[in-house]
């Protein structure tokens, strides 16, 4: 396959979702990458309400019609500035002959236009798998620096696991609909020490709410006796990727501790649960993600759980 006759255009809607995921999945395979999707989980995130899929999405195609490349930046306020996040994808049998160039050219010049109306300085990030080391040199041509690092870190709940330990003012339980303002406040308080923090908006929080892919019950909440919200264990199975890899995963999403109420055990306990959750749905292993530098020591209590490394990527800050 050569770079000749191939075509950029927007996205063009739902029907185009299979073809897209074969492309991404493709990449993902090459890359021995965790950066895959089905139908459903692409839908999902094409119907987040900060994406705008026409403008945000342009699509490579060769002459024959079949998509060779994908790029899609996002763009969310940051700590002191927005923040841009690059993503682009190349058909394995196309890369290094210029595809890289140009869908890293859409992905900043759209990322001028988002941020343009904000009057804020920006950001730009690009997050590579750290065996990709074609990327990384890509990255570093264009001017980039290697400036945070992060795991994608699994577990084998066939081994076993200490018995949560709560204090006992507290109780956990699903999340139900009528925490969301309570739920976004406590993310909002766990995470505002992190580097590079997103506030969570209700709407988003909304939206991910209405994922197929979600159960309350694997939606954990730490409640103090005064009622505050303090932990929480937000857990995800995807039963369509189990399916079609042939595996029993599950995935601890998101996992934080309020500020003022860590130390005292409670993320630990919150994790124990959120694993046995996974085993009670009959899941064989478990996947979490986390900052290399984590300001809280998410690290430490995940290598003391049992949990080991899998794969690592590296976060690249762009000119």
């Amino acid at each position: 396959m050569t770079t000749e006759m191939i075509t950029v255009r927007p996205y063009a809607g739902d029907h185009e979702i299979p073809a897209i995921c074969d492309l991404l999945n493709a990449c993902s395979v090459a890359d021995d990458d965790d950066d895959t999707y089905t139908a459903t989980s692409l839908r999902s995130e094409l119907d987040d309400p900060r994406v705008d899929a026409t403008r945000d999405i342009r699509i490579w195609e060769d002459a024959d019609g079949r998509m060779v490349a994908y790029g899609q930046p996002f763009v969310v306020p940051g700590e002191a500035s927005l923040d841009g996040y690059v993503y682009l994808r190349i058909h394995p049998d196309l890369r290094g002959q210029g595809l890289e160039t140009a869908v890293l050219s859409f992905n900043l010049a759209r990322i001028r236009e988002r941020v343009a109306a904000e009057g804020q300085p920006v950001e730009i990030f690009a997050s590579v798998n750290a065996r990709d080391t074609a990327m990384q040199e890509f990255y570093a041509a264009a001017g980039g620096t290697p400036v945070r690092w992060g795991y994608q870190m699994t577990r084998d709940l066939a081994l076993p696991s200490a018995i949560p330990v709560l204090p006992t003012e507290f109780i956990v339980r699903g999340a139900q609909p009528e925490d969301a303002a309570l739920w976004v406040a406590m993310y909002n308080e766990s995470f505002i020490d992190h580097w590079h923090f997103h506030p969570l908006a209700a709407q988003t929080h909304a939206h991910w709410l209405s994922e197929d892919t979600y159960r309350p019950d694997l939606d954990l909440v730490a409640i103090a006796a005064d009622g505050t919200f303090v932990a929480f264990a937000h857990c995800r199975i995807d039963a369509e990727a189990n399916t079609r890899d042939g595996v029993h995963e599950g995935h601890i999403h998101l996992l934080g501790t309020r500020r003022g109420w860590r130390r005292l055990g409670i993320g630990r306990a919150m994790l124990r649960m959120a694993m046995q959750k996974m085993r009670d749905a009959g899941m064989q292993t478990v996947l979490l993600g986390v900052d290399a530098q984590n300001p809280s020591g998410a690290v430490s209590l995940y290598e003391d759980e049992g949990f080991i490394e899998k794969r690592r990527r590296i976060t690249y800050q762009l000119p």
